[in-house]
């Protein structure tokens, strides 16, 4: 008895699961037990066998049994480590989502418990396309018929959708995806080019069988006959050619997962970057830098953070005073020559060239308590310069979280007075430094996180 379908349309294709699959063993001759079941189909129109341009389609858990890829269930951690090359996320009920060594994503591994002893898991095949050229080469051989197709298929869930169907994991005779987007003369019928259609056949294949087959009837293999024009004498790429590139894949992990490694990778992100695309920063990430910067820890429950974006011909008159205040510093106090101090203020020109230029300051009058001894006013300053500190570093982390570049220069530190006069700012206020913020002109190389050392002691 078959179970077989007819899609009402003029081209048609027929889809038959014949029945008396015995239990699949590692001993199993698997090419022998499937010829012998296939070559009795019987099909509507009262043919019975196989003929040259059908597909045999066959469940990838007898292939894995034949191949003897059976472990105990308490060798299941370990198989799916060997099985898996990068986990990409993990649900709450504990299933991972992984890459297995053939670059598919599925959940497990592909490692399944479904109709199997319940103290035994199958892996997948080794090389599912391996496995579905030998099939084709000697079905064809022991049913005198060719060409065949074979599809090699295992359940997967798909992005964005509910639900799992069968996919093509191995094949061979067919070209498991046609892309319209390599014909120059694919169009539908109202003459649009056809640029972002690839039609993967070979999972289509798998989906209708599937239907036919049903998940626990216990039938593993369908014969899927109309697409004769499809199938090739040669093997073709496999099933590898449905898989994307890693490269090209734009949800490449989780999103918790992405989460957690973007919030442990945001320090390192930030680094001194002093050349600058042309283009301006949006001032709205500016705004966003200043609202994670005064997150920073302070005293008293203070908030004595302030920003300023110093822009047009403002900025030309605060970095033209600091520069002067500067050289007559290395000229009066240092001794320097008048080439070392043109040296030196070649320092600053990155405030000059950054596409924007931010000044932060802490407000000492935002809550500072005045002690009346010189001791604690000083640690009391101490605490706030501290809390300073931590908001210019988180402005410069959610920068560089943004794909923006910051440079801080210490400069309105050694000029706090210059930089109140020009902008017109209260004793209290005192400068933090300066940061210049942009585009990057080029994207700065990765940093390995360097190993704490003399760094981080502990001591009981």
């Amino acid at each position: 008895m078959n179970r077989w379908h007819q899609p009402h349309s003029d081209t048609a294709l027929q889809v038959a699961a014949p029945e008396g699959m015995g239990e699949v063993l590692p001993d199993t001759d698997l090419a022998r037990a499937i010829a012998l079941l296939v070559g009795g189909t019987s099909w509507p129109d009262g043919s019975r066998g196989i003929k040259p341009g059908d597909i045999i389609v066959i469940a990838s858990k007898i292939v894995a049994k034949a191949e003897g890829r059976i472990r105990s269930v308490t060798e299941l951690d370990q198989a799916l480590a060997e099985e898996s090359v990068e986990i990409l996320a993990q649900i709450p009920n504990g299933t991972q989502i992984v890459r297995n060594r053939h670059g598919v994503v599925l959940a497990a591994g592909g490692i399944d418990k479904s109709n199997m002893p319940l103290d035994e898991i199958v892996l997948w095949p080794s090389d599912p396309d391996h496995s579905a050229r030998d099939l084709k080469s000697q079905l064809q051989r022991a049913l005198d018929t060719e060409p065949l197709g074979v599809i090699v298929t295992d359940t997967l869930g798909r992005a964005w959708r509910h639900g799992q169907t069968d996919h093509a994991v191995g094949v061979a005779g067919l070209e498991p995806i046609i892309d319209a987007a390599n014909d120059d003369t694919a169009v539908d019928r109202h003459g649009n080019e056809l640029r972002a259609s690839a039609l993967a056949i070979a999972d289509e294949v798998a989906g209708v069988a599937e239907i036919v087959r049903g998940k626990s009837s216990g039938l593993p293999v369908a014969v899927v006959r109309g697409l004769a024009g499809r199938v090739l004498a040669e093997d073709g790429p496999g099933a590898a050619a449905l898989v994307r590139p890693r490269s090209q894949d734009a949800f490449s992990m989780g999103a918790r997962e992405a989460e957690h490694i973007g919030a442990r990778s945001a320090v390192q992100l930030r680094r001194t970057i002093r050349k600058f695309d042309s283009a301006p920063p949006p001032q709205d990430l500016i705004r966003e830098c200043v609202a994670d910067a005064i997150s920073a820890p302070a005293p008293h429950h203070t908030k004595p953070w302030r920003f300023i974006q110093v822009a047009g011909q403002l900025r030309q008159r605060l970095l033209d005073a600091m520069a002067a205040q500067w050289k007559r510093d290395l000229a009066d106090l240092d001794g320097y020559s008048s080439a070392d101090i043109r040296k030196r203020l070649r320092r600053g020109d990155v405030l000059r060239q950054a596409p924007a230029l931010v000044v932060p300051f802490l407000d000492f009058a935002a809550g500072a308590h005045l002690y009346p001894d010189d001791t604690r006013r000083g640690y009391e300053r101490d605490l706030f310069m501290l809390s300073g500190g931590a908001a210019v570093q988180n402005f410069m982390v959610a920068a560089a979280a943004r794909k923006a570049a910051t440079a801080w220069v210490s400069s309105t530190v050694f000029c706090p007075a210059v930089v109140r006069n020009v902008l017109g700012l209260p004793d209290s206020w005192q400068p933090l430094g300066a940061i210049a913020i942009g585009l990057p002109a080029e994207t700065p190389p990765n940093r390995v996180p360097p190993d704490p050392g003399d760094f981080f002691q502990v001591r009981e």
